[in-house]
């Protein structure tokens, strides 16, 4: 039978003690060893470079770091519903990263500002700059820029029952 270890080896405040130690020598031992975040802020080459600074074997690079962006991206690629179509995008740089290294195209990054018009205008004219027809999905993480403006093009776009 297999066996399996879970574990966590960073917190917010840093690095645990001794968690590069344990991890490299299960690598010196043979054992694969693949690092799962659910940070969706950073990308999979800075995780890579985290570890490397907190003394974890080179043998750890991004291509066995799991993020929730390479998953999504994993998902989008083999679902029926992607095809071409655009994705809706309030997250940060880890999902952007990903859905661009994987071809997909999106759109949503950055401040979008409501403008002189007002909450009113948004809620019942929405400024939709890509047709709901065109986009498969709308995806929602961590995004500096949230607001109630992305929030309402993310509820028309979903109106679409095909959207995911």
């Amino acid at each position: 039978m297999e066996k399996r270890v879970a574990g966590l080896v960073w917190l917010r405040e840093g690095v645990i003690t001794d968690a590069s130690s344990l991890i490299n020598l299960l690598i010196d031992n043979k054992k694969q060893v693949i690092m799962l975040t659910n940070d969706t802020t950073t990308t999979r080459v800075d995780h890579e470079r985290k570890l490397a600074q907190h003394r974890f074997s080179p043998i750890i690079t991004k291509d066995v770091i799991v993020t929730p962006g390479l998953i999504l991206a994993e998902y989008l690629r083999n679902s029926g519903g992607y095809h071409g179509k655009k994705v809706y995008l309030i997250a940060s740089e880890g999902v952007e990263d990903e859905l661009k290294s994987n071809g997909i195209e999106y759109f949503g990054q950055g401040p979008d500002v409501l403008g002189a018009q007002g909450k009113e205008a948004v809620v019942f004219n929405t400024d939709m700059a890509v047709k709901r027809e065109e986009v498969c999905a709308v995806v929602v993480g961590f995004d500096k820029h949230f607001c109630y403006k992305k929030m309402m093009k993310a509820a028309n776009y979903l109106h679409d029952p095909s959207c995911l």
